[in-house]
């Protein structure tokens, strides 16, 4: 895919304006089920996630932007996971506990400086929320039975859809 086609009507989700920078990368959707479940873990679970990915994105590769306007950092097709996505995903057990994008997050000034509700979308089992400093309450949007259940074991507050999350806004921080 050419970077002008991969441009073509981008919007940043966070400003929303237009993106006319090229990607930063780009990757397909056998990369993306790929990192999800290699193939030599199991081929069928891969496969699954392979097709469930292709829905969503209706197209065999995305791209990763920043935004030259607000610097956020997207992807496009800017979509989340659906039901299928989610279960077939979650069938291995285990989430990992300690992620390079958990850190960073957790560095940026407006945790360090200010306590609050954070909203984490898709959170898994909720181990980034599980690391947050004290004085934040957690809140989560997540689509998977076993993972809400998790979650509200937890202690955290769990939402099935941005609609009824924001009536319990408004919240500082959504990652």
């Amino acid at each position: 895919m050419t970077s002008s086609r991969m441009t073509e009507g981008i919007t940043c989700p966070c400003c929303g304006k237009g993106c006319d920078e090229p990607p930063l990368r780009y990757y397909s959707t056998k990369e993306a089920a790929t990192y999800f479940c290699p193939p030599s873990r199991d081929l069928d679970r891969h496969d699954r996630l392979l097709v469930a990915i292709n829905d969503l994105w209706q197209m065999s590769n995305a791209a990763i932007y920043e935004c030259h306007n607000c610097k956020f950092g997207f992807a496009h097709p800017h979509i989340g996971g659906n039901e299928a996505f989610y279960e077939t995903l979650h069938e291995q057990a285990g989430y990992p506990s300690d992620r390079w994008d958990y850190t960073q997050a957790l560095e940026c000034p407006a945790f360090l400086l200010s306590k609050g509700k954070v909203l984490d979308i898709g959170a898994g089992s909720g181990m980034f929320l599980k690391r947050l400093p004290s004085g934040w309450k957690p809140h989560a949007i997540e689509s998977s039975r076993t993972m809400k259940d998790e979650l509200s074991a937890a202690g955290i507050e769990v939402h099935d859809s941005t609609s009824n999350a924001l009536k319990a806004g408004p919240f500082n921080l959504i990652t």
